[in-house]
């Protein structure tokens, strides 16, 4: 009969050995999987990381042999949000005009003034340190409280001015210092006080109202769009009216209006001008996130560069002094110079600051989760993102997006980035050359 200590050893042994395999093991290879997940998306002796090189060898684009997987795979129309169905960049194929950028050095400490003034017919206009405006990218899912609470925490380090939708608000939260409100639809107002506090409020266009003439319109003499056979009726557009009557009499501050690009841009403008809007907020087509077709999706909407000029064209010719807030995917500094040189005051950047606000933070959810789980409100890692880190990222990402700015803006012999216009710009496409004059 064996004797009690020599049971104890052996169980002793085997309850070691489990806590090695259930506990050490699995946590040794999460850490060598981690580490190596870092070296993959951070690159390793070179500045480059694997997803450059995967782009460097495909023969096919990444985007495209996905559609045919899931097509392939599911035998049914493709469905995807309209945002991807075009070119990520829609400024590509507008440049800088090589005449003012030839023979000229690049300063150390360009003296560049970045400053912007919206509303100037407000009682408060909207003065911004820089043309640039945060605000979190349209989606299904709800964000978690630590992505929003990085973006106000950008805005309060920074001095930044933040889009905010009504909701992220309770009765008894503090109003931000740099607060856009944003109301969607027009609707009674009850929460004066967080209207008062905020810099600007953003409005929706409501949709074409009953006892409205048609949307149409015909160009003049020089062949640009013109408005026709407009009649301000009652509804929704009678009501927005008064909404901005009442806020900027009661608050004193701007109102901007968002609008689809779309063909009834100028008619749409012309309602903004009668209701008295400060400035209006030209929504890309690409930006929305609304599901498709694929088939359609592709050729969905006015892009953003012809919407500019157009939009720019029409207001000046009405002596509006409505200016223009662009609102696409802008994913480069040098794509929000084009914006501005094509007559946007200002630019909305988005999708970029959530890339931006992840980019050390990454490996918190991967391999073992999706990405977005770091985002997701209810996820189980949403409560691993930092807000400070997620701050400081998305504060250096304006940083540099500014300092390019003034490179660019310097570069073309510029002092102001208000200076900026359609002359320091060209096309190799013809198409957008016939389109934006340039």
């Amino acid at each position: 009969m064996p004797s009690g200590e020599n049971i104890i050893w052996p169980f002793a042994g085997a309850l070691v050995g489990s806590i090695i395999t259930a506990i050490i093991a699995p946590l040794a290879i999460k850490l060598a999987v981690d580490k190596t997940m870092k070296k993959i998306i951070h690159g390793t002796g070179t500045q480059d990381n694997f997803v450059a090189y995967l782009n460097q060898f495909e023969n096919i684009p990444f985007a495209l042999l996905a559609n045919i997987l899931r097509r392939a795979t599911r035998g049914k129309a493709l469905l995807k949000p309209v945002e991807n169905m075009r070119e990520a960049n829609e400024f590509e194929t507008v440049h800088f005009n090589p005449v003012k950028t030839v023979g000229q050095m690049i300063r150390e400490e360009p003296q560049v003034n970045t400053a912007v003034t919206v509303g100037t017919r407000a009682r408060r206009p909207l003065y911004l340190d820089t043309p640039l405006l945060l605000a979190l990218p349209l989606s299904k899912e709800s964000y978690s409280p630590m992505v929003k609470e990085a973006f106000l925490q950008t805005a309060r380090n920074n001095n930044q001015a933040v889009l905010v939708q009504r909701d992220w608000w309770q009765s008894n939260a503090k109003p931000l210092a740099g607060m856009i409100m944003q109301l969607g639809t027009v609707e009674p107002i009850t929460d004066w006080p967080l209207i008062q506090s905020s810099l600007a409020v953003e409005l929706t266009m409501p949709e074409q109202a009953p006892g409205h003439m048609a949307a149409g319109y015909q160009t003049d003499g020089e062949g640009r769009p013109k408005v026709r056979l407009w009649q301000h009726g009652a509804g929704q557009k009678s009501n927005l009216r008064h909404t901005i009557r009442e806020i900027k009499g009661r608050a004193g501050i701007p109102v901007l209006i968002r609008m689809r690009t779309s063909d009834s841009l100028e008619v749409n403008l012309e309602e903004a001008i009668w209701a008295g809007a400060d400035a209006v907020v030209l929504e890309g087509a690409g930006h929305t996130g609304m599901l498709l077709p694929n088939v359609v999706g592709q050729g969905f909407g006015l892009s953003l560069p012809v919407s500019l000029v157009r939009a720019k064209s029409y207001l000046e010719r009405q002596g509006s002094g409505i200016e223009i807030i662009a609102h696409g995917c802008f994913w480069e500094p040098a794509d929000c110079v084009k914006a501005l040189a094509l007559g946007a005051s200002a630019v909305i950047l988005d999708t970029v600051l959530i890339y931006g606000l992840m980019a050390d933070q990454i490996t918190k959810a991967l391999p073992w989760f999706p990405i977005e789980s770091l985002l997701q409100e209810g996820s189980k890692r949403a409560n691993k993102l930092c807000v400070k880190q997620a701050a400081i990222n998305i504060g250096n990402l304006l940083a540099a997006f500014r300092e390019e700015m003034v490179i660019a803006a310097d570069a073309l012999g510029k002092t102001d980035l208000a200076d900026l216009n359609t002359a320091d710009l060209y096309t190799s496409d013809p198409s957008l050359h016939a389109l934006l004059h340039i």
